[in-house]
């Protein structure tokens, strides 16, 4: 299984690739950069050939390997993702999870119609899509601690609860921080399962590191995240663990 910020567990011929076309693909991106710059492009556009060949040779590798991801949220029950799995964004559930929680302590209930119906326009007007049915992964432990997954440990249902409860916010926003437990869940993933454009962005990014380690002799840091359209079945799931927020 892929890791991708430890690079020894990355495909042999992968590390090949980037090592012997790191400095011919440096010198093409230049060659590209400085056409743009000068406008020569225009009549003497530059081709990234070799470039172009080593994102499709690493995707065809990349297709046929697994990667760990890390799936960031608040969880109530951790007993059962590890009894059942981790399930696809189902904005409904969030509702009445959240419905229930604000019974039990007593909200009134004309509150209670008001988050319907803030659901049920966020829905109308299709705010849901690209999250709804998914589970999205970041695919480096560095990124556990960026400012997106921030918001997903803040609040129970993360982008999706707190965007529809928007315009009861000063209620239910505080309640959202209360629901749950901060938690990373990591994950063993088909790169196969993933959508086309985020393998792409993976080789990309591996390209990036292969130029700055063979080239430059730099560290770097891969910015990649993917999502699934299935649920994680438990035998997938290779760690729960509860994330320390300040």
């Amino acid at each position: 299984m892929i890791e991708l910020d430890q690079v020894d567990t990355w495909p042999v011929q992968i590390l090949e690739i980037l090592e012997n076309r790191a400095y011919y693909i440096k010198d093409e991106k230049e060659r590209e950069e400085q056409s743009l710059c000068d406008g020569s492009y225009i009549l003497n556009p530059v081709y990234c050939r070799v470039y172009d060949e080593s994102v499709e040779d690493l995707k065809n590798i990349l297709i046929k390997h697994k990667i760990r991801g890390y799936h960031c949220t608040k969880i109530i029950n951790w007993n059962g993702i590890e009894r059942k799995g981790l399930t696809v964004l189902r904005p409904q559930e969030f509702q009445s999870t959240l419905i229930d929680e604000l019974k039990s302590i007593g909200i009134d209930r004309v509150i209670l119609e008001k988050i319907k119906d803030s659901f049920a326009t966020f829905e109308k007007n299709r705010s849901f899509v690209g999250r709804e049915g998914l589970l999205w992964f970041v695919l480096t432990k560095e990124l556990i601690e960026c400012k997106g997954c921030e918001e997903f440990f803040k609040f129970f249902g993360g982008e999706v609860t707190r965007r529809a409860a928007w315009p009861v916010k000063d209620i239910v926003y505080p309640i959202l921080q209360k629901i749950g437990i901060p938690t990373v869940i990591e994950c063993s993933l088909n790169i196969s399962d993933s959508m086309d454009f985020q393998v792409i962005n993976i080789c990309k990014e591996m390209i990036n590191y292969g130029i700055q380690k063979f080239v430059f002799k730099n560290a770097y840091s891969l910015q990649c995240e993917m999502c699934v359209k299935h649920d994680i079945i438990p035998n997938d799931i290779i760690k729960i663990w509860k994330k320390a927020i300040s």
